[in-house]
């Protein structure tokens, strides 16, 4: 079973004009609604590659988290793939995540980031519902301006993952 796949907010632009000295050079969007990018440098339309994660499986533990990372805008792929596997964890009844991000560059920031996206899909699973999104750090902020019901539920999640954490 294949889950819905959620785009983050987190992007990279690039010049696909071949004549341009930025050509096929990330830069970093943040925030990115729209898949518009327009070279600071030739002035010309570019792509958009976003960062997006899935996951495959129905389990609710997971055993490998996978980083597909350094993008070739030339190629239309990501390159290389870093994988962190938690071999405690029986096959049977386990899923796996995949993060593609055109953001990392190097196979040693690739495995940190899908070490940290393994601990927190082991740590927080339980109380992650679809797992549209995947938390980043254990830290939550909690906006006093946000609507009572969203202000509640945001502080079930923080209960739960209080209760789930350490003791």
């Amino acid at each position: 079973m294949v889950a819905k796949t959620k785009k983050l907010a987190r992007a990279c632009g690039y010049c696909i004009t071949p004549t341009c000295e930025r050509y096929a050079t990330p830069t970093f969007l943040l925030n990115q609604g729209k898949n518009l990018y327009w070279c600071p440098t030739c002035r010309q339309n570019g792509d958009v590659v976003a960062e997006k994660g899935h996951y495959v499986g129905t389990g609710a533990r997971f055993k490998e988290v996978r980083v597909e990372f350094y993008w070739c805008p030339d190629e239309d792929k990501y390159q290389t793939t870093a994988v962190v596997r938690d071999d405690s964890i029986p096959d049977l009844g386990s899923s796996v995540y995949t993060l593609e991000t055109p953001l990392i560059r190097t196979e040693q920031r690739a495995l940190k980031v899908a070490e940290a996206i393994l601990g927190s899909l082991s740590r927080y699973r339980a109380s992650m519902g679809d797992l549209e999104d995947v938390p980043r750090d254990p830290n939550r902020v909690l906006y006093f301006d946000d609507s009572r019901e969203k202000f509640s539920r945001e502080l079930g999640v923080l209960a739960k993952h209080w209760e789930a954490g350490p003791r």
